[in-house]
């Protein structure tokens, strides 16, 4: 019989985190679930321009969406 096989799907902050437990050198960047977090994970990191990401696991980053009518989940941020 054969046993389907599940590829692992984790989210991006996770990889990068065992990218990092790893000696992997990766962006730096913060988990937010609200606008303010977001704006405080930005003052820290203070270096530019950025990328949010919505992070689904369903299908890829054409899948994530943000509150206010915004798709696709991916905006680059201009500092």
């Amino acid at each position: 019989q054969h046993q389907p096989r599940r590829n692992l799907s984790v989210h991006e902050h996770h990889s990068m985190k065992i990218l990092q437990d790893a000696g992997i050198l990766t962006p730096k960047g913060g988990v937010a679930r609200t606008a303010e977090q977001a704006y405080e994970i930005a003052t820290v990191l203070v270096e530019g321009d950025m990328v949010v990401k919505a992070q689904v696991l369903a299908g890829g980053r054409g899948k994530g969406k943000f509150e206010g009518g915004l798709k696709g989940g991916v905006r680059i941020v201009f500092s």
